[in-house]
């Protein structure tokens, strides 16, 4: 599994300044979901990236990205690799695409797919942009932004899931998608997931996301670490939740 965080905001924000008191709790996460770390700041004027193969909390550029890249919209995703899956720049999260009428959109998963020959075959109907990469993830972000040529950013992501959970066992479908203007978010966790290939017991209960939202922003994090302050909401099960920028 891995942890997420999204942020939109009126005003430029960067990581530190979204978690505050907590950032350092949220960071120290990386030391078990060491696989790499993306960061993506995106709105109308564009996307700028950030990230590396290397654990956030012994990273130099994490530390300089997360502390000066600013932006109204911000999704960053720490990875803890699937089984199997190569520690490599390509599988690195989230995903970008430039869609028509949206513009550019980034996207983050947490969570698991045990079909990957159906995954990837359903996407495959849907999409024929290559894969940079060889995660599950990534296969996702693929049928999302291709259901965003016909459909609404929010029923994009709600559908794909759906679809995906059709051909597939998982163990979560957590995901964050970034437009310009909106921030969309969604819980999608099996209460009692297969085990198979993990060398750990899967707690469902990890894969909780937690939401606040208040007039500086909304907020949307994974969970496993202690706030400093009570603000956060529990995100319902299999809802998309999504937020407009104020500005």
């Amino acid at each position: 599994m891995c942890r997420l965080l999204g942020h939109l905001s009126p005003n430029p924000s960067t990581v530190a300044s979204v978690l505050g008191d907590d950032a350092a709790a949220f960071t120290a996460l990386s030391a078990r979901h060491k696989d790499g770390w993306g960061l993506v700041g995106l709105d109308e004027a564009g996307a700028v990236r950030a990230g590396d193969t290397g654990a956030a909390h012994e990273s130099a550029a994490y530390a300089a990205a997360s502390t000066a890249q600013a932006s109204r919209g911000l999704l960053m995703h720490f990875r803890l690799a699937s089984p199997g899956t190569p520690v490599i720049e390509e599988n690195l999260h989230p995903f970008e695409a430039f869609i028509p009428g949206v513009g550019p959109v980034a996207f983050a998963h947490n969570g698991h797919m045990f079909d990957i020959a159906a995954l990837r075959s359903l996407v495959a109907r849907h999409s024929d942009v290559p894969l940079r990469g060889t995660t599950d993830s990534e296969s996702y972000a693929q049928l999302v932004f291709a259901l965003m040529l016909d459909r609404s950013p929010a029923d994009a992501l709600a559908t794909a899931a759906s679809m995906i959970q059709d051909v597939t066992d998982v163990v979560a479908l957590n995901a964050l998608l970034l437009t310009p203007r909106h921030l969309h978010a969604l819980q999608w966790v099996d209460p009692a997931p297969r085990q198979d290939g993990f060398a750990r017991p899967l707690d469902p209960a990890l894969f909780s996301l937690r939401v606040r939202n208040t007039p500086d922003g909304a907020t949307v994090v994974s969970n496993e670490w202690e706030p400093s302050r009570d603000e956060w909401d529990t995100a319902p099960e299999r809802k998309v939740l999504s937020f407009e920028r104020a500005a």
